[in-house]
């Protein structure tokens, strides 16, 4: 990626691509990452209101009527999907659901 002509770079990361990023960072380019960042790196980034997202289609669920909820996850090693699992295990605690740990 630093070798390529662009002035600046969005990255959506995944796992293996921190050394990339940080190559980036070392070489001055701009970059702002998406829907996922690094703990221990500052690096900008734009993300995904987690939280409110998973509060709000739990919300929905349960007001039409249902409290048999999953909540599917893939990637768990991803901060965002950590984010989210954990939003949902409270929401759903919240409405006194039973979801399986």
């Amino acid at each position: 990626m630093l070798h390529k002509q662009v002035d600046g770079f969005i990255v959506t990361p995944t796992s293996g691509m921190k050394e990339e990023v940080l190559k980036l960072k070392k070489a001055k380019k701009p970059v702002v990452l998406l829907d996922r960042y690094f703990t221990d790196v500052d690096i900008p980034s734009v993300l995904v209101d987690n939280k409110n997202g998973i509060q709000s289609g739990v919300q929905l669920l349960v007001e039409k009527g249902y409290k048999k909820i999953a909540f599917i996850v893939t990637a768990l090693e991803q901060m965002q999907m950590q984010d989210r699992l954990n939003a949902f295990k409270t929401s759903a605690r919240g409405h006194r659901l039973l979801f399986p740990e």
